[in-house]
């Protein structure tokens, strides 16, 4: 299980950073929207919804999308704004769900609105709408080396996590949720993603001393909203019974899966990246 897991995270990483640097801009979109679409598909299936609703939220968050792409080649500063404002709100509720799992460990856990449409609508559109402001806004002077940061910090957290939970974990983080995962994961995640993002900073810039700590907070708090998008998924598993969100991927479940961690760290990383590019650090030029 394990050589699996390996295995299918080399290729599938490779094949990541190789699309995020060889697709043209327009492929990009539509392999981040088809993530997007698909993730959004096992979301539905956890509530177990069926025919129209089920189709009608998975076509709804598509064909946003979409709109607002088209949108965007003829108002871009109006649609930016509204990007932005999507971002801000599924930020805003990120920042709310560790109340979520607290009230989930205390027994008050309340299915009806987790299962509504709101809070799928929030975290889809608010991770492409990330996403998107990512690879097209110009305040990110290199797009695809932030989109290739936020990555690695959440790859390296997940990573981190697992591995140091999976040989070294003694104390439960929240047994409720997720059994496996431990306290002592938490920090292996943590510090796994500080070490990558000073790696990627010494290659991407000439110099680490000047900014590096700004990057390294960023990479602290996206470490952190990776695991609350982890256990926020784990709890609608465990509600739903069910071990994996897919198939897609062997050792790794499905789309969702992968992604549950950058769906919630990518709205995080926007916000905070765009007031590091206000205060004038660019990547390539640190």
């Amino acid at each position: 299980m394990l050589k699996q897991r390996i295995i299918t995270a080399v290729i599938l990483g490779s094949a990541v950073v190789a699309a995020l640097f060889l697709l043209p801009m327009e492929y990009l979109d539509l392999l981040v929207l088809l993530l997007v679409a698909l993730a959004s598909w096992e979301y539905a299936t956890f509530f177990c919804w069926h025919g129209g609703k089920k189709y009608g939220f998975v076509g709804t968050i598509i064909l946003t999308a979409l709109l607002i792409k088209i949108a965007f080649g003829i108002i871009s500063t109006t649609v930016l704004y509204l990007l932005y404002f999507i971002t801000a709100i599924a930020a805003l509720w990120w920042l709310l769900v560790p109340g979520v799992l607290y009230g989930y460990l205390l027994g008050r856990y309340h299915r009806h609105f987790s299962s509504s449409l709101i809070p799928g609508y929030i975290i889809f559109m608010g991770f492409w709408g990330a996403s998107f402001l990512l690879l097209h806004h110009d305040c990110y002077a290199i797009n695809r080396l932030w989109f290739l940061m936020l990555l690695l910090q959440v790859v390296a957290s997940d990573s981190g996590a697992y591995f140091v939970g999976r040989f070294l974990g003694c104390h439960p983080l929240a047994a409720k949720i997720s059994p496996k995962k431990t306290v002592e994961g938490v920090w292996g995640g943590i510090g796994l993603s500080l070490l990558v993002t000073l790696f990627f900073l010494r290659i991407v810039t000439s110099s680490v001393s000047r900014g590096g700590g700004a990057y390294l907070l960023l990479a602290l708090v996206i470490s952190i909203f990776t695991i609350i998008g982890d256990l926020y998924e784990s709890m609608l598993k465990r509600e739903a019974k069910v071990k994996d969100s897919g198939k897609v991927f062997p050792g790794h479940g499905g789309v969702y899966d992968r992604i549950d961690g950058l769906v919630a760290a990518a709205p995080i990383f926007v916000l905070i990246g765009r007031a590091m590019t206000y205060l004038g650090y660019h990547l390539g030029e640190v």
